[in-house]
């Protein structure tokens, strides 16, 4: 058995090395064409890896944006063991930075996907992106602004994608639903119904984007 392995591994070296004598043998011209070949290919399978890899990418930003969701109003929550969420979102410099203020109104209050707890008054979770930019010096204005001190990052979990710039910042004034603070009583995060949906102009985005990434395999 060992012998007959030993000639087929024999066979397929000499089928490789006639093949490579024959791309060649044609002077520089046929070399040239062997190179552009084996171009073409290698960056169409790296092309076709990264289209078959999108839609999955927009799925699970998705299923994450969903599992942070506050669910819809379906009637008022009693004052329990919830939490206040009111919407905080701001913009600066062209970047929009989505925020929510959360306040605990229990010691079982539901916390954010990719955090393990909510942050103090005074106090905020911020994500990766974002914690760089406040580092930063171009940051020193937004950070007036935040008026929170960082003390931890979220996780994976609790972001779209890894350029997200989001916070969750601590309070202690925001006021029951209905009043000016416009808060909303949580008792979870995640909205179900959220992560079905698929926008019909982003499922053409994503065809045209798969074509495009095409081309290159059709011209080669």
């Amino acid at each position: 058995m060992s012998a007959r392995r030993q000639r087929r591994r024999g066979g397929r070296s000499a089928d490789l090395a006639l093949g490579v004598r024959l791309a060649l043998a044609g002077g520089r011209s046929s070399r040239m064409r062997a190179a552009m070949t084996a171009l073409g290919v290698g960056l169409g399978v790296a092309l076709l890896l990264g289209a078959a890899s999108v839609p999955s990418m927009i799925k699970r930003g998705q299923e994450r944006s969903a599992a942070r969701a506050t669910p819809p109003l379906g009637g008022e929550l009693k004052q329990g063991h919830d939490t206040l969420v009111g919407v905080s979102d701001t913009t600066f410099r062209g970047d929009d930075i989505r925020g929510r203020d959360v306040q605990r109104e229990g010691p079982d209050a539901p916390v954010p996907p990719g955090t393990r707890g909510l942050p103090a008054p005074g106090t905020m979770l911020v994500s990766p992106k974002l914690r760089d930019l406040l580092d930063s010096d171009r940051g020193a204005l937004l950070r007036a602004r935040l008026d929170a001190r960082v003390v931890g990052v979220i996780g994976d979990a609790g972001l779209r994608g890894p350029a997200e710039l989001t916070f969750y910042r601590g309070s202690d004034r925001l006021g029951p639903p209905g009043q000016a603070s416009g808060a909303q009583r949580v008792d979870h995060f995640g909205d179900g119904a959220q992560a079905q949906r698929l926008s019909p102009l982003l499922s053409l985005l994503v065809a045209i984007a798969v074509i495009v990434l095409l081309l290159p395999v059709a011209v080669f």
